[in-house]
């Protein structure tokens, strides 16, 4: 049987989860519209990506989406440190 802390604990790793995943779906479309307009503001076709730049997007996205992640969940108000 799970003691109450346990279970606490899982639901926090739950929401710091949940959180990260907003943030990557957030971040991943605000990108995606700054590579949109830069493309229509330069005229040129969107799309050419090469695999060193998607991993390093991937990468950057992942961990910005992290950090931010982090941060929201350090300040909500119900989350004891």
């Amino acid at each position: 049987m799970e003691n109450s802390y346990t279970k606490w604990r899982e639901r926090q790793e739950e929401l710091k989860e949940d959180i990260r995943q907003d943030a990557e779906s957030m971040v991943r479309n605000d990108l995606d519209e700054v590579f949109v307009r830069l493309h229509n503001r330069y005229n040129t076709i969107s799309g050419d990506i090469s695999p060193e730049q998607d991993r390093k997007l991937e990468s950057y996205i992942e961990n910005i989406s992290e950090l931010i992640a982090e941060q929201v969940y350090q300040n909500l108000p119900e989350v004891k440190h």
